[in-house]
């Protein structure tokens, strides 16, 4: 199936009109470093392989919550970015805005400092990048994740591109939104991923030293990168549940291990447009570029 929408894209600029074939530009906002994993890590593999010329960049948003980290984060992000294919961009805006949660154990609220989205000056910045690197597509995490600083980097990207539309700057690109925390409501794109895509993404997250825990099993002391599990249950869940989740209860089994799941759509100048046609990319479907240019 190839994807669709029910919206005529405005031209792109052109000599005498017509349009300019645009090379494949992805630009993902990375709220944490370790999120270029679980956001793009197995689409950026598969996309170097199978698009030679496409050029995907991650733009990490903050240093994360421990300044005296920022260093060690820094080093890990652009480890794992090597690794995946992806170009690191550094924002490193400071958390400023203080919200209210309550605690997992406890139940209790707590307060935390997160990523403000409306800051003006970090909503200018990232609009800048924008307009600097001209993406042909944005990836970034999906408007109700549940981790704040994630709903904050949507949050504050939607505010850039709302400006740079509010100036009449063209704007013709796809945007994917992905999930991390919490599952998408929605998703019309699935990308299945072989092992050995699936195991490079666990390969980049160990490159996270930072966030290694040890634990006890038994007589047996083990050093991991917690949310390995988590990566490892989300992308089978993906495999398992997505091809239902975007083609309809009852479809048929594509047989996939490991996939990550993804909401497509296009973005004009006067705004979002309609949702592309529901596809599935198996491992013997070569990905193509106009998942990636509208």
């Amino acid at each position: 199936m190839n994807a669709t929408v029910h919206a005529k894209p405005p031209p792109l600029p052109g000599v005498a009109g017509r349009q300019v074939k645009r090379k494949p530009k992805i630009l993902i906002f990375v709220p944490h470093a370790d999120d270029e994993i679980f956001l793009a890590g197995g689409l950026a593999v598969r996309a170097k392989k199978e698009i030679p010329e496409i050029t995907i960049i991650a733009a990490l948003m903050t240093a994360g919550f421990v300044p005296e980290l920022a260093d060690t984060r820094k080093k890990e992000f652009i480890s794992s970015c090597e690794l995946l294919g992806m170009i690191p961009k550094r924002f490193n805006f400071p958390l400023t805005r203080n919200i209210r949660v309550r605690d997992v154990g406890s139940n209790k609220p707590r307060e935390v400092t997160i990523l403000d989205p409306t800051n003006d000056t970090f909503i200018h910045t990232v609009a800048g990048v924008i307009i600097k690197e001209a993406p042909t597509a944005i990836i970034m995490p999906h408007e109700r994740d549940w981790h704040p600083d994630h709903c904050a980097t949507t949050s504050l990207v939607n505010s850039a591109l709302l400006s740079l539309s509010s100036k009449n700057i063209p704007l013709n690109l796809m945007l994917l939104l992905a999930r991390v925390w919490h599952d998408l409501s929605a998703p019309n794109l699935l990308v299945a991923l072989d092992k050995a895509t699936y195991l490079k993404k666990q390969e980049a997250l160990r490159m996270h030293f930072s966030q290694l825990t040890s634990a006890t099993t038994g007589k047996e002391r083990i050093t991991h990168n917690r949310y390995g599990i988590m990566l490892e249950c989300i992308d089978r869940l993906s495999a398992v549940i997505g091809p239902e989740k975007i083609l309809g209860p009852s479809s048929k089994d594509p047989g996939i291990e490991f996939a990550e799941i993804y909401s497509v759509s296009r973005v004009f100048s006067e705004g979002i447009g309609a949702k592309c046609s529901p596809r599935i990319i198996l491992l013997n479907t070569p990905l193509t570029e106009d998942i990636f240019v509208s």
